[in-house]
């Protein structure tokens, strides 16, 4: 057979026994069985003298053997110069299919081929039907047996590239063959559709609103189909689960080198396994400098192909906003999983005996908390410790009765409440004697500072945020967090420059709520910067110089009570000058001063020669759950 010039076109015509007895058109060629039989000598006459190269003005004629089922399928070579344009008889019925495909065109992969015959398919309300596909050919007809409409397409001789050798465009069926659910209407269609539509996008459509964007379209399909579009449209736009850990060295050597003083960590398993992952951002590591010495830390675990945990540290800044401080993933959740996490973490926060680290009561935080930072203080989160008291106590005022009691200041004043409590709620309160001692929950009586943070809400924010991210691959997850942070950053950077007062504007409204609550208090001069403060109920002492008052808010939370504002105001002190630092705008504006740079294209990643191959996945039954689980002890069901 001989090899074809680039000046000539293949035409391949597959001589299948049921065509016999009917004409085969092929764009002006309507070829009858008296030309087959014509076709057959001329193959038989060049067996018989081993013809390898035949060429003439007309036609080459060739014959290859198809494995499959050895069928003959005999080539037709016509010039470039013949019209190629169907010409349909005024007296029968026929349509093209208004493509713009033509003999010769090429296509990179059968793939290629195979989306842009459906895509006509599907525009021109027909069904099409695959006669042969195998690694070389490709071709495909109408559904409609009798119809003229067929394309053949054959892999390229020098190249991947899969080429039209025949291609008829004229149809002459009716719609018999259509069906509601069109079989051209297939996952990949649906990805495409998706790609065009929301390309650059993470999230996407649900499955039944795609299909009803498909049935809008004119092709019903179903949920499945829908759901498997949805998917590998996400690995188009987020990236392939499976390669993402795969390019972690890379990523993570691109990240450091965009962001200078980042702290990063990867860890892989004896077999080359990912387990850990560590990322604080070097602009988060020095803005610690600017918080208040409370971090939460949680975990939230990640919906993606691969599952895992999401273990995030926070801060709170001068205007109460969360603040993170370090992102981890790990394979699981344990006492190994958190140590690792607080290891990492004592090079951006500091164990000192200022700090205290709010969590939930997990084992494995507990356990890592008391070996990692021992001069800390290890205080628990009190929506968590209520939601376990539920199940002890489900009387009706319960849980609001103990958030106002955790969060009471003066030791005199919760043994007086606490009293109460256990009075109506018995059950209550003894759940609470068993499981945890006051310093770990109460206000009153925690050996440091926890400001205004009694619960690790923060972090759950954080989570809840990330409710979509959490299903993404890993570095689509990693680009999610440092572009959810970069837009925290630029947001309270903004508003920091902004500020026109000496505080943020959350402490201002404190300040400013106080000091009206103040100004009808009587003071009394008692010594040097000493005053009794005197209201209708009470009276305090204040003592400006140690920053301190009887109440304990002034203690506690480092901004001045109304008792301290009265007796700074009385003997005419700047009681701005009595807050604590934290909380001025120079260093709420600090904070945010360092902008968080993205990771550049992939092509400029550095090389990495440490392998990381995919987590150990453990498969459950059934769908794949989406909402959190309940923490140890919480009683019913909280969406995150």
């Amino acid at each position: 057979m001989t090899h074809l010039d680039d000046e000539r076109v293949d035409y391949e015509i597959n001589l299948y026994d049921h065509y016999f007895d009917r004409t085969f058109v092929s764009n002006d060629y309507c070829i009858n069985n008296d030309i087959l039989d014509d076709i057959n000598t001329s193959t038989e006459n060049m067996e018989e003298n081993d013809v390898r190269n035949t060429e003439n003005d007309g036609e080459d004629i060739d014959e290859v053997h198809v494995d499959d089922n050895d069928v003959n399928i005999h080539h037709i070579s016509v010039a470039h110069d013949i019209d190629t344009h169907v010409q349909a008889n005024n007296d029968t019925y026929s349509f093209t299919d208004g493509s713009s495909l033509f003999i010769g065109q090429r296509f990179s992969s059968k793939t290629e081929i195979k989306k842009v015959l459906s895509k006509i398919a599907l525009g021109s309300s027909f069904e099409s039907e695959s006669v042969k596909s195998s690694r070389n050919i490709y071709s495909v007809r109408c559904v409609n047996k009798g119809c003229s409409w067929r394309i053949w397409t054959s892999k390229h001789e020098n190249s991947t590239d899969f080429v039209i050798r025949t291609y008829c465009n004229t149809h002459n069926c009716d719609l018999t063959g259509m069906r509601r659910r069109h079989r051209q209407g297939s996952s990949s269609i649906v990805c495409d559709m998706l790609v065009e539509n929301f390309g650059g996008q993470q999230k996407t459509p649900q499955p039944k609103s795609i299909m009803t964007m498909m049935r809008n379209k004119g092709v019903d399909i179903t949920y499945y189909k829908a759901l498997k579009g949805k998917q590998l449209a996400h690995d188009i736009f987020r990236g392939d689960p499976e390669r993402s850990f795969g390019l972690l060295p890379s990523y993570l050597k691109m990240v450091e080198r965009m962001n200078p003083g980042s702290i990063i960590d990867l860890v892989v398993d004896e077999h080359n396994r990912f387990k850990y992952l560590f990322l604080a951002y070097g602009a988060c590591a020095r803005g610690y400098r600017c918080m208040r010495k409370v971090v939460s830390i949680d975990g939230t675990w990640l919906k993606g192909k691969y599952d895992g945990t999401l273990l995030v540290a926070s801060a709170q800044d001068g205007d109460f906003h969360q603040y993170p401080l370090a992102w981890n993933v790990v394979d699981v959740e344990s006492i190994a999983s958190w140590s690792w996490f607080l290891t990492k973490l004592l090079e951006v926060v500091v164990d000192e005996e200022e700090l205290v680290i709010i969590s939930d009561r997990h084992p494995g935080i507990i356990a890592a908390v008391a070996a990692v930072y021992k001069n800390a203080h290890n205080g628990h989160c009190i929506w968590h410790l209520s939601q376990n008291m539920k199940i002890r106590c489900k009387k009706k005022g319960c849980t609001e009765m103990f958030m106002r009691l955790a969060k009471i200041y003066k030791q005199t004043d919760f043994d007086l409440e606490y009293e109460k409590f256990k009075k109506i709620y018995l059950d209550a309160a003894k759940f609470l004697d068993e499981s945890d001692s006051f310093d770990r929950w109460t206000r009153a009586y925690s050996p440091r500072s926890r400001y205004n943070i009694m619960t690790t809400n923060g972090v759950e924010s954080i989570n809840a945020r990330l409710r979509e991210e959490r299903q993404l691959p890993i570095i689509a997850l990693l680009n999610s967090l440092q572009t959810l942070t970069t837009s925290w950053f630029s947001r309270y950077r903004n508003a920091s420059v902004a500020s026109t007062t000496n505080f943020t504007p959350t402490v201002e409204s404190i300040v400013r709520e106080r000091f009206n609550i103040g100004r009808g208090y009587q003071v009394y001069e008692l010594g040097r910067l000493e005053f009794d403060v005197r209201s209708a109920t009470n009276n305090e002492i204040v003592d400006l110089e140690s920053k301190r008052c009887t109440c304990r808010e002034f203690d506690i939370d480092k901004i001045p009570c109304s008792h301290a504002i009265a007796a700074s105001y009385f003997c005419d002190v700047n009681f701005y000058s009595l807050c604590t630092e934290y909380y001025s705008v120079m260093i709420w504006s600090l904070a945010y001063s360092e902008p968080i740079y993205p990771v550049l294209n992939q092509n400029e990643w550095p090389l990495d020669d440490l392998l990381v191959l995919l987590p150990v996945i453990k498969r459950r039954r059934g769908r794949k759950k989406q909402n959190r689980f309940p923490s140890v002890g919480e009683f019913g069901r909280r969406y995150d």
